[in-house]
């Protein structure tokens, strides 16, 4: 049994997919899921030390290039639920690097923070993690 029109159907098909490829490939190009967004990155974190009672000292580990602006990270985004701190730390965006083929570093990068209630009575977590990640009391 021979379909009619079979071949016109497989043109059109193969036109949708590839049409459907280039517009992908536009919008990875033009930074839809790209590297070369200028938002703000969450980074994981642990903690350094706390430094008294109520404040402690966090640092993230992030790529650098010698020559490049020194990373910095944003105000961080702290949510409360009981005894329970979610801490989500934020990698300011840098602009344009000719990165010349350099070999990047690990540089580490220190937030301290504040807390409204003593270090003793709470658990922080690290909510740029799916699921957040336990960071202090340390296991």
């Amino acid at each position: 049994m021979a379909i009619r029109g079979g071949g016109q159907t497989l043109v059109i098909a193969r036109s949708i997919i590839a049409g459907a490829i280039v517009f992908a490939c536009a919008l990875l190009v033009l930074g839809c899921g790209g590297e070369d967004d200028r938002s703000a990155q969450a980074i994981e974190w642990e903690v350094f030390r706390p430094t008294s009672s109520r404040q402690v000292d966090l640092v993230a580990a992030v790529n650098y290039c010698d020559g490049d602006p020194k990373p910095t990270l944003q105000r961080p985004v702290i949510e409360y639920s009981g005894k329970r701190v979610f801490i989500e730390l934020l990698l300011e965006p840098q602009g344009d690097s000719d990165d010349g083929g350099c070999l990047p570093m690990l540089l580490g990068v220190h937030k301290t923070i504040v807390l409204k209630q003593d270090l003793d009575e709470l658990v922080l977590f690290d909510s740029s993690t799916d699921p957040p990640k336990q960071r202090w009391p340390r296991k």
